[in-house]
Formats: C-alpha cells, sequence, structure tokens
C-alpha cells in the first residue's frame, strides 16, 4: 500500500509542477489535496523516510539518501541538460562505484577530489532536484542507461578526457567518455 501511495505522490509531483495544481498529503494512507503553500516534493520526500522504503525499487540497491546524492549531483552539474543529461551523469556515478578504480559508493564517488565542479564551486550544495532528475532516476533504475558504459564526462574542449579516452557520445553540452 505505501509503496502505490508513494508512487501516486510521484506522479502527482511531476504534473503538479508542469501545471501548479495545488500540493497534495498523505494522510492515514490516504492522499487529499491541500490549497496552499505546502511543498509536494517535501511531502514525497516524508512519505518515504516514513514509511522506511528505499528509494530505489528496481536492481540498483540504493538507499534513500543516495537517490537524493545523485540527483543533486545531476542537477548541479546538468541543470540545463533534460532528462537524458541528468541520466547520463547518474549513469556515470554509478559506473564509477562499479569501477575497481573509483570508490565503492556513490557518496565517495561524488565527493572525491577533484572530480566533480559542483563539489568544489559550492553547485552541489545548494542544487534543489527537479522533477527531471526524478524522470531520470527512474529512467536509470528501469535499465534504459544500463548499456551505458562511461566513466567520465566534460563540457570544456582540450581536457584531460579527450586526450587519454574513448568518445560514448554528447549530450547536451557534455561529452562522455570511457577507458
Amino acid at each position: 500500500m505505501k509503496k502505490i501511495v508513494w508512487v501516486i505522490m510521484f506522479v502527482y509531483s511531476c504534473v503538479l509542477s508542469l501545471y501548479r495544481l495545488p500540493p497534495i498529503k498523505c494522510i492515514d494512507g490516504r492522499i487529499k489535496t491541500e490549497i496552499g503553500a505546502i511543498d509536494a516534493q517535501i511531502i514525497m520526500d516524508n512519505l518515504v523516510k516514513e514509511s522506511q522504503v528505499e528509494h530505489r525499487q528496481g536492481d540498483l540497491g540504493i538507499t534513500y539518501e543516495e537517490a537524493q546524492m545523485l540527483m543533486k549531483m545531476a542537477m548541479a552539474e546538468a541543470e540545463s541538460e533534460g532528462v537524458e543529461g541528468k541520466a547520463m551523469v547518474m549513469a556515470v556515478i554509478l559506473n564509477r562505484v562499479n569501477d575497481d578504480r573509483f570508490p565503492d559508493s556513490i557518496e565517495g564517488v561524488i565527493f572525491q577530489k577533484g572530480q566533480f565542479t559542483p563539489i568544489s564551486d559550492g553547485r552541489y550544495k545548494k542544487a534543489v532536484p527537479d522533477v527531471e532528475c526524478n524522470l531520470a532516476l527512474a529512467e536509470i533504475e528501469m535499465g534504459d542507461y544500463s548499456t551505458v558504459d562511461s566513466l567520465y564526462f566534460e563540457n570544456a574542449g582540450s581536457c584531460w578526457q579527450s586526450k587519454n579516452c574513448t568518445y560514448v557520445g554528447t549530450v547536451g553540452h557534455h561529452r562522455f567518455y570511457t577507458n
């Protein structure tokens, strides 16, 4: 039941951001709309925390907090890149977690010294994931990016990656690489 409520809350929050509908909340397992300044994202976050359900239900096996870290980094790194760009950033992070050359946790990869500009310039701390981040994470969870083997990306030319890695493709302003 809690999983179904969470899915309804997620879908409604997507619609809410697109059409500016009144926010919703969950009371005793019933979803209710409420006119006011309540943020549907906060309600959804609280619902997931209260039910102690992991944010990811697929094969990723990550916690709610790790999902939030992925979405924050995607927002900070690829805010204007749409769902695909945000998903590609998440895929790079998850690929690094599974590669012996990088830390073995999402937090370790994200905060590894010198790896991601939003950590050093403060954008990560200020980032608030949007609906596209949620959709990107859902696509990752469904396996839509399971064949992407990128370990690096850049948004400026003539970086280390372009000289030392194999180019995979471009999404928006980001070029993705593997080695």
